[in-house]
């Protein structure tokens, strides 16, 4: 019995190392809809963002929110980075038509983390109309490279 409350505890312990809470998405596509969500997949340690794409080959426009959370793998468990401060709501303003991409970046400045190597994503909020409240989220994995 001691034995099995020792190998609790050490789980229990493992999982809280990162200090960051797990993430509450689990596994995310990068396509959902036709439309496709892409971050570049290499970042040098010390860049002070990642440039993405979202490609609509859909038939409908879609639209995104101007958010987006980091999350970083630790011990294949998603942990959520937070903002140095937080970020404000920001409306869906952002339309994508059928047929069309959109580039931007986000701005690892904002997060409260340092990018030490590993693998971390991308995580977007879509929708397919700026009136409703269904949303599908997309996230696109990168790796943060070692200093060299």
């Amino acid at each position: 019995m001691n034995r099995a409350v020792i190998v609790i505890c050490m789980v229990l312990l493992a999982g809280c190392q990162s200090g960051y809470p797990t993430s509450e998405y689990g596994q995310l596509p990068h396509t959902e809809n036709e439309v496709t969500f892409k971050a570049e997949s290499e970042v040098d340690n010390g860049e002070n963002g990642v440039h993405f794409y979202i490609i609509n080959a859909s038939e409908a426009p879609v639209f995104y929110d101007m958010g987006y959370k980091i999350e970083k793998e630790t011990d294949g468990t998603w942990k959520e980075l937070p903002f140095d401060e937080e970020i404000p709501f920001r409306e869906r303003a952002k339309e994508v038509k059928p047929g069309e991409s959109f580039e931007s970046a986000v701005v690892l400045d904002e997060i409260k983390s340092d990018f030490e190597p590993g693998v971390y994503r991308v995580i977007v909020t879509m929708t397919e109309s700026r009136e409703t409240e269904e949303v599908f989220r997309l996230a696109s994995e990168f790796r943060v490279l070692p200093v060299t």
